[in-house]
């Protein structure tokens, strides 16, 4: 009954800290449902989501027919040490590429992918052999690095670290790349919802590294409708406004993702970024504004968040 009463109080608090956010951002005029539709002068957007999150952990029929075949033993535990046996014997290492997040089913199939990947397929084949199994987060911005998109625009990547766990007898156990386990600590549990919207995300800014700005912001817009409780999306929307010369519904973006939560370091350099930009040329961006065209402006090099390494 006492975890029940600590896990409902957590929901309030957490429901809490969300309208606080939003009434935050509107008392400041910002309104983040407006935000989520692009104005027809930056896109029209008739993207379909043909990548929809529910794939993440969607087994292939391919990935039956082999689990048939390798999976054996007298309990999941044992069906599922035949398995990573397996997979290590074989040397089914998938080829990493950090700005190439895969599906369960297509991390298997092509051997291709990075973290996310890894993780969404162990998750899945876990869970169908009847295990308990989850995505966990690592240590935000472990790492960052300066990726340069197809058009000539410069970022630099904040990566965080993703790495699946499966739960055997109530102690969770870490599946890293190479199929190395070890007892988790200090874990950070993403539920599905959460695990998929961050999985959106690397696919809107894998997108926005293509320049395929329609597909990237209808990418971002499905992740924030699973979790628009998430600083680091509402970050990601601000940066592809950013990137369309968007500059004052980047700035809204980043506000609110900062209401969401002041801590965000990226958002606050982003927003800072976006706020220079806007004292530098607020007469040139009303002018064209006011004729009914969005100003463009010179990209600094913004951070983005990519969950993947």
């Amino acid at each position: 009954m006492m975890i029940r009463i600590l896990l409902l109080l957590a929901v309030l608090q957490a429901s809490c800290a969300s309208n606080n956010a939003m009434e935050a951002s509107r008392q400041a005029g910002i309104d983040p449902d407006t935000l989520l539709q692009a104005p027809n002068a930056l896109l029209s957007i008739n993207v379909e989501d043909d990548h929809g999150a529910h794939e993440l952990f969607y087994l292939s029929d391919e990935m039956r027919r082999y689990l048939r075949s390798i999976a054996r033993g007298n309990s999941p535990v044992e069906r599922m040490n035949a398995v990573l046996r397996d997979l290590k014997e074989r040397r089914f290492y998938l080829e990493y590429d950090l700005n190439q997040t895969t599906t369960a089913s297509e991390a298997f199939s092509l051997q291709q992918g990075n973290c996310v990947s890894h993780a969404a397929m162990i998750v899945a084949i876990a869970r169908h052999l009847g295990l308990d199994a989850y995505i966990n987060q690592g240590a935000i911005n472990s790492s960052s690095q300066v990726s340069q998109s197809d058009g000539g625009v410069r970022f630099r990547q904040n990566v965080s670290h993703i790495n699946p766990v499966v739960v055997i007898d109530d102690r969770p156990f870490i599946i890293e790349q190479g199929y190395r386990i070890y007892h988790g600590k200090n874990l950070h549990r993403l539920s599905d919802r959460e695990a998929k919207s961050l999985y959106l995300n690397n696919l809107a800014m894998e997108a926005m590294l293509r320049d395929e700005m329609k597909q990237a912001f209808v990418h971002m817009r499905n992740a924030i409708q699973l979790d628009d409780d998430s600083s680091v999306l509402w970050g990601g929307l601000g940066t592809i406004y950013r990137r369309l010369g968007a500059v004052r519904l980047a700035q809204q973006s980043f506000i609110h993702a900062l209401n969401l939560n002041p801590a965000d370091n990226i958002a606050k350099n982003n927003l800072y970024l976006v706020q220079r930009s806007l004292q530098a040329e607020e007469v040139y961006a009303d002018s064209r504004a006011s004729q009914g065209q969005l100003p463009l402006v010179q990209l600094d090099e913004l951070d983005i968040q990519v969950l993947a390494q």
